[in-house]
């Protein structure tokens, strides 16, 4: 029996600032599917942010490419930033 290798695919764009490759969120993967069915071009552009570097940046949806392998988890330090945000502490009035 053969074992047959099945390699995950998906749509990113590579980092501005590190390169790491950054998955693109499904609204944007409808859009680009949309606009290849039409053949119209709407030249989008959208905003992500690294899960390896943390840094946001504007791409464009011509920046797409196909990436091989699964995308990378989010880091910990943002799920943790997300998980429980810090109490507002209140000022303690100055006599």
């Amino acid at each position: 029996m053969s074992k047959e290798k099945t390699t995950q695919h998906y749509r990113g764009v590579l980092c501005g600032y590190c390169r790491q490759p950054i998955p693109v969120p499904g609204i944007v993967e409808k859009i680009v599917s949309d606009e290849s069915e039409s053949g119209e071009k709407r030249g989008g552009i959208f905003n992500l942010r690294c899960r390896a570097c943390e840094r946001e940046r504007p791409y464009r949806i011509n920046e797409i490419i196909e990436v091989e392998g699964s995308p990378r988890p989010r880091s910990l330090r943002a799920r943790q930033a997300h998980a429980s945000p810090q109490p507002l502490l209140a000022r303690a009035a100055g006599g």
